[in-house]
């Protein structure tokens, strides 16, 4: 039968490591349990690590562990010695398990591509190709300088867009609390006295008592309902026809659209000219370039045109008709094809995208912070001014 070993929790501080023997990797997991661990991998020999909870390791962690590889390799360290360095260094236990297992694999006669493919939850694919083609050119430090300088610019990016949102997100949940404050806590107490009066209340002092009364009585159905329907939309987005629909719905979007095209054209023309300036085949690095894209319309864009280029079309050409990428993305790359620069063109349409991204973004926060002031504050004035009404034309009648 064979073998597992497993990476388990004995206690919230302790980890402990084993091997077990089971039909299959069900089994092996259950027996685990049954010893009372708690089960982070559970790997079978001479199969690559599978995670249960955790299937990636942050972008972070994985470019410094890239940066350091280099670092190693340039100094002149064996791959070998050098995993085994990284792998003593590391804390995070899953990207430790992969790093033995990729030591294993090139000990036992792989490459550090081909091992780093049999772990594809911790090495993406453009880390096999960048490392296939560091291996070809016997470049690989050089090659791994180019990884980590793009891995940074992406979680530039990617810092970027999170702390610009951070304050419009923390404004809309307050705002949101504080309405439902109102409605569940606030005013039921005001409709008591209301009913004091004795009089007929105005329409929307009766429509928001209403809903405050249903939100009341049924908090628990609404909130069950509410994640229930975020639930369905979530499934109906892992769809492609579901995915397809909602990436163009978010590109057709003003402001916010254009935003996720530069976005999207800044990262796509980063990742094809790091793969390209690495060695790289240009099938190899539409894929690769494919694969990264977050919106699956330019995703479906560049896979269409790898067989176009595969059959000795200009990569421009195919992408002429692009719904995503502007006719000047598709001219420039035209003219870096035909001067023979096509990477120095690439880089210089991400600095470009790159710097009209950031100016999309202080106009979209421009828009976004007083539209939701302006939301917020039309919400809870006009809930103030309908428990107000009732009291306002008792004075006026009492006059």
């Amino acid at each position: 039968m064979p073998r597992f070993h497993y990476q388990a929790k004995q206690s919230p501080t302790r980890m402990v490591e084993g091997t077990i023997v089971a039909e299959n990797k069900k089994s092996a997991i259950e027996e685990a349990g049954r010893l009372g661990y708690y089960v982070l991998s559970m790997q079978e020999e001479g199969e690559a690590a599978s995670h249960l909870f955790f299937t990636k390791v942050g972008l972070k962690q994985t470019t410094d562990f890239i940066r350091q590889l280099a670092d190693l390799l340039e100094s002149g360290f064996p791959i070998i010695r050098a995993l085994d360095l990284l792998g003593s260094q590391t804390t995070n236990k899953i990207l430790k398990a992969a790093i033995a297992d990729v030591r294993e694999r090139c000990a036992g006669g792989l490459s550090l591509s081909a091992a780093m493919a049999k772990n594809p939850d911790i090495f993406p694919r453009m880390f096999v190709v960048l490392s296939r083609a560091g291996e070809t050119s016997g470049s690989l430090d050089t090659v791994f300088r180019r990884l980590v300088v793009f891995n940074e610019k992406q979680l530039e990016i990617r810092m970027r867009v999170q702390s610009a949102l951070a304050y419009p997100i923390l404004m809309a949940g307050v705002g949101f609390v504080t309405i439902l404050v109102l409605l569940i806590y606030v005013v039921p107490r005001m409709a008591g006295i209301f009913q004091d009066l004795g009089s007929s209340l105005p329409v929307p002092t009766q429509i928001l008592l209403w809903v405050s009364g249903f939100l009341s009585r049924y908090f628990v159905g609404v909130a069950l309902a509410a994640c229930i329907a975020c639930a369905a939309g979530w499934s109906f987005y892992r769809t492609s026809q579901g995915r397809h629909y909602i990436d163009k719905f978010k590109l057709s979007l003003p402001v916010f659209g254009d935003l996720l095209k530069k976005t999207e054209i800044t990262r796509f023309s980063q990742t094809l000219a790091t793969l390209l300036e690495s060695g790289a085949p240009i099938l190899e690095a539409l894929k690769v370039s494919a694969d990264t894209a977050d919106n699956v319309l330019l995703k479906e864009e560049l896979s269409a045109s790898i067989p176009a280029v595969k059959s000795g079309d200009r990569l421009s050409n195919s992408l002429s008709s692009s719904r995503v990428i502007p006719p000047a993305v598709v001219q420039m790359i035209s003219v870096g094809e035909e001067s023979g620069q096509l990477e120095k063109t690439l880089y210089k349409i991400a600095s470009n995208y790159e710097r009209e991204s950031d100016q999309l973004v202080k106009v979209f926060l421009s828009l976004l912070e007083p539209s939701l002031i302006l939301v917020l504050g039309a919400v809870v004035g006009f809930m103030v001014i309908t428990i107000l009404l009732p009291i306002f034309e008792i004075s006026l009648s009492a006059k």
